[in-house]
């Protein structure tokens, strides 16, 4: 991660540690945990749904994020790639938590 921007190293770290502002993050404050974005009612909000599955969210990335490699520092370029995707998905998870 040596070569990530502060930024991106901040997203994959939040991700990586289950600190996105998803329903089953944050059990506690959410008694009913399926995904707010979803018409499925049967789809808990987990961050791998959120991330990589959810077409509600995902609708602009052409490039879908392979959730376990989030946890893998292997590929660097990849990993930066990611953290960009993942920007996109956090500002789109807390503009969604504002209303």
């Amino acid at each position: 991660m040596n070569e990530l921007t502060r930024k991106q190293c901040r997203i994959i770290t939040m991700t990586r540690t289950r600190m996105i502002p998803v329903k089953a993050n944050h059990k506690g404050s959410h008694s009913n945990q399926e995904c707010r974005w979803c018409s499925k009612t049967d789809v808990q909000e987990t961050q791998e749904h959120v991330i990589s599955k959810c077409q509600a969210i995902n609708t602009q990335n052409e490039e879908k994020i392979n959730y376990p490699e989030i946890f893998q520092d292997e590929n660097t370029t990849r990993l930066k790639k990611t953290a960009d995707i993942l920007k996109t998905i956090y500002t789109k998870i807390t503009e969604s938590n504002q209303d």
